[in-house]
């Protein structure tokens, strides 16, 4: 394992996501409204776990640690009234789409030894990173390695950290009854930056 750190090769933003939404839909979604609703029109429905609503300040430059979890989570940046130049990015390997419908199949420790496997292996090539906007909402489906990483923030000229929310089913009482974990993380060779 080294402690260098490499910096993300592969960045998109928002106009290259709408130009390929499909390349990317297995790894994460931009929320955009379908072209079909009237008013109200509900997306996504669970039946377990009560909503969870996170503050997110991202005050890290640096990062190793992918995390999944066996739910989806929706992450959003959201204005701040303090001085906020940095971009947050979400990260995520770019694994194919049938590698994981593949995954998806296993049971959950199956699932966590194939991903071991796979993350090991990854060289910095392999990850994309989605560059936010104020407003942007991002859909990440269970089991998707990623993480969250913010470009340089420059504190000693008083800028703050990107401000998130993240939005996800709170499974405690579930993960307890089924002596499973929220989230599992699996640790890179090498530190990302942006």
């Amino acid at each position: 394992m080294s402690d260098r750190a490499l910096k993300i090769k592969k960045i998109i933003n928002f106009k290259c996501y709408q130009e390929n939404k499909e390349i990317y839909a297995h790894l994460f979604e931009i929320q955009q409204p379908n072209e079909d609703i009237k008013l109200f029109k509900e997306r996504y429905s669970h039946d377990l776990g009560t909503l969870l609503v996170g503050d997110l300040v991202l005050d890290l430059e640096r990062e190793r640690l992918l995390e999944i979890h066996p739910f989806p989570e929706w992450v959003v940046q959201l204005k701040a009234s303090m001085k906020i130049n940095a971009k947050p990015y979400l990260v995520v390997p770019n694994f194919s789409p049938s590698f994981m419908k593949k995954l998806l199949r296993k049971s959950l420790d199956s699932k966590l030894e194939l991903l071991k496997d796979q993350i090991s292996r990854l060289k910095i090539e392999d990850l994309i990173g989605l560059e936010y906007q104020v407003g942007i909402n991002v859909l990440v489906p269970a089991y998707v390695p990623h993480f969250f990483i913010s470009s340089k923030i420059k504190k000693e000229e008083g800028e703050k950290p990107p401000y998130l929310q993240v939005f996800e089913p709170n499974y405690l009482s579930v993960v307890k009854t089924l002596n499973i974990k929220p989230s599992y993380y699996f640790k890179l060779p090498f530190h990302v930056e942006i």
